[in-house]
């Protein structure tokens, strides 16, 4: 016997099973839950063929649609309480006192009570799409940061509904999330997580080996183009490192400087060997 972990489901659809489970007398688990959303909840219910005498499941459609009615009344409330939402905040921006029965109308970009013209009720409509929009991305800055707090974060397969794709064994739970929508920050996730990492070392190494060489490299040579002294410091483009006079701004190769200042880099030791290769 395995331990399998419950389902979890939003609470409306837990609200509209149990609104369904009252009203019809019935004692549906939220197991069933997928079922009644795929249309698929026989409930037992089965019927023999008369060719093959074998059973086959029937649909409980009367359930079914019953479930879908509950369903749709509550995310009409949900709707209305979101809309009277919206509506505080336009009257709010906008100085204007309307009516609670014109928030419906004005996300459908209908004539709604108080309207003075078409003009009046397209603003209006746009107005509304841009407060909803500017209320959802402040729910959810706020529940990211809330969920920060806590080391949590919302599931990136399926993006905090909690379900994704369909099995015979989870149904259509996310199997990343177990259906909750919101799994743990990793360790390495953190600050400072990547510092272990050989990618991060060889560019940590290179950052600080050009840190470590902000000096004039050979002070005792001047530069070849305007004479000026210690000025010469070591630039990167790419994997290629130049020498660079910060007066004048004109870039040399190390061969470049060799020849400029006389000195045979074969027979000693080139002074620009001192900035290492990554």
């Amino acid at each position: 016997m395995t331990d399998e972990k419950p389902v979890k489901y939003k609470k409306m659809f837990r609200d509209a099973l149990a609104a369904l489970n009252e009203k019809l007398n019935l004692n549906i688990p939220d197991s069933e839950i997928g079922a009644l959303a795929r249309e698929t909840y026989h409930g037992g219910q089965t019927r023999t063929e008369p060719l093959d005498g074998k059973e086959y499941h029937v649909m409980n459609r009367s359930v079914i649609e019953e479930y879908h009615k509950q369903l749709a009344i509550l995310q009409k409330q949900a709707q209305n309480r979101w809309d009277l939402k919206v509506l505080a905040v336009i009257n709010e921006r906008t100085g204007r006192n309307l009516p609670p029965e014109a928030a419906e109308k004005i996300r459908e970009r209908r004539s709604f009570p108080g309207c003075n013209g078409w003009d009046d009720q397209v603003q209006m409509y746009y107005l509304y799409k841009k407060i909803s929009e500017e209320l959802e991305n402040a729910g959810k800055m706020t529940k990211e940061a809330r969920l920060l707090a806590e080391g949590k974060k919302v599931c990136g397969r399926c993006g905090g509904s909690g379900r994704y794709s369909w099995n015979p064994r989870t149904l259509d739970q996310c199997f990343s999330c177990l259906g909750s929508g919101i799994v743990p920050i990793k360790k390495k996730e953190g600050k400072g997580w990547h510092e272990d990492t050989p990618g991060h070392k060889r560019a940590a190494a290179k950052s600080k080996l050009k840190n470590t060489l902000r000096q004039p490299i050979v002070p005792e040579y001047q530069c070849p183009n305007c004479g000026a002294m210690k000025t010469i410091f070591p630039v990167w483009h790419g994997h290629r490192r130049l020498y660079r006079c910060v007066e004048c701004q004109k870039e040399y190769s190390s061969n470049t400087l060799d020849k400029a200042w006389g000195r045979d880099s074969n027979k000693q030791p080139n002074p620009l060997s001192i900035v290492g290769e990554v």
